[in-house]
């Protein structure tokens, strides 16, 4: 069986082949989470595709009858749109098929029980890696030069194939970036690195949504749990309406220079108690929070959070790991948090806070938190703790 990357155009494969791909074979694909598999001209049930035909540059997939399963279909391509391609292969009988190649999802027509969707082809498979490759080092670029390119290509109407592929890419590349490897919606991690990067699937929020920009809509970068319920979850609507409303506001605040990216630490010790310091200065003075500060541009999240802590504490940070991303709005500029669980075994000395303490999760709600540290306080209530928490610690 080949791998996904070495499929021929044009090839003949078995139908076991597509159970592999798939995952449904008895030996899994590991790329199967990567794409769709899509089998046309079948005689199967009625809700399968029974056409694929090329016209103006666009291919078309129609489904005759979705009466047993009328949303299948839509879910399926939809969840395969930007970096998730998919895989088309005709039927040829005994239990044969030919492949025809990868595709985008562009969009769908639906009347009744009867389905068209257009799709764009793509020639290079080696998309499927490109956008995740490209963001490997993505905090170590200039994320605003992803942005221009995404910029560039969704501020007009593509007119070829060609464009359609590219400005998909584009946006999907963006997307990923700005996301850092943590999920735009629920702003956990990565759940897995694949390809040397933490994976996270990009979804497009429009164009048809009345609130989105461009004809290609905003793009967000979602953990896979997210994407499901973006596509089939019961209250999809009002999370796309959400995250579409928070996305806005952020590339508002990056156009107008009102963005902030800050790393902060939960720094802990052997008994499991979370360092917790008081600003000293500034609008929020007296406010507490977890240690941290601004990301340089160009600069990667983690080695600015190594250079806070250093600047703040004079500590070297050790099993750092990936915790919650925060999205909050204050009145003069945006907010992107990205927090991070850590340990050290040196002592923390004051350099810029005005008083610092050593707290048990329980006691976290007696202190008044700056209004973007809340949520993660939440989040170390409800638990589980993060990877660090369970090793053991030396005291400081």
């Amino acid at each position: 069986m080949p791998s996904l990357l070495d499929l021929n155009k044009g090839a003949v494969y078995h139908h076991s082949d597509l159970e592999r791909l798939q995952g449904t074979g008895p030996k899994n694909c590991h790329l199967s989470f990567c794409f769709t598999v899509l089998l046309v001209n079948s005689p199967g049930p009625s809700h399968c595709p029974k056409a694929c035909w090329k016209e103006d540059g666009f291919y078309h997939v129609h489904f005759d009858a979705l009466a047993q399963r009328q949303e299948q279909p839509t879910k399926t391509l939809t969840a395969s749109t930007l970096e998730r391609p998919i895989a088309i292969f005709t039927d040829l009988g005994s239990k044969r098929c030919r492949f025809l190649g990868f595709f985008l999802y562009i969009d769908h027509d639906h009347s009744g029980q009867q389905a068209t969707y257009r799709l764009v082809e793509d020639e290079t498979p080696t998309h499927l890696w490109r956008p995740m490759l490209e963001v490997r080092e993505t905090t170590a670029r200039d994320i605003s030069l992803y942005r221009r390119h995404a910029l560039t290509a969704s501020d007009k109407s593509p007119t070829s194939v060609a464009d359609y592929a590219q400005a998909r890419r584009r946006m999907a590349v963006y997307a990923l970036a700005r996301a850092s490897g943590f999920c735009e919606l629920c702003g956990t991690p990565a759940p897995f690195s694949a390809g040397g990067s933490p994976y996270l699937e990009t979804h497009c929020l429009g164009p048809n949504h009345r609130e989105s920009s461009g004809p290609l809509g905003v793009v967000a970068a979602l953990c896979p749990s997210c994407h499901q319920r973006m596509l089939l979850g019961d209250d999809r609507k009002p999370l796309s309406s959400h995250l579409l409303k928070k996305l806005l506001l952020l590339e508002q605040a990056m156009e107008d220079g009102r963005l902030k990216r800050v790393v902060a630490v939960i720094l802990t010790d052997a008994s499991h108690r979370i360092y917790v310091a008081q600003r000293a200065s500034g609008p929020l003075k007296g406010h507490w929070e977890f240690p941290g500060g601004k990301v340089e541009p160009n600069e990667p999240l983690v080695k600015a959070l190594h250079r806070e802590l250093k600047e703040e504490l004079n500590v070297t940070l050790d099993r750092v790991t990936p915790f919650l991303a925060v999205d909050y709005q204050y009145p003069s500029f945006f907010l992107r948090l990205f927090s991070f669980a850590a340990i050290t075994t040196q002592c923390p000395h004051l350099l810029e806070h005005q008083a610092a303490h050593w707290a048990a999760v329980h006691e976290l709600n007696q202190y008044r938190w700056v209004p973007a540290d809340d949520p993660i306080v939440s989040r170390l209530a409800a638990g589980p703790f993060p990877q660090p928490f369970a090793c053991p610690l030396l005291a400081p």
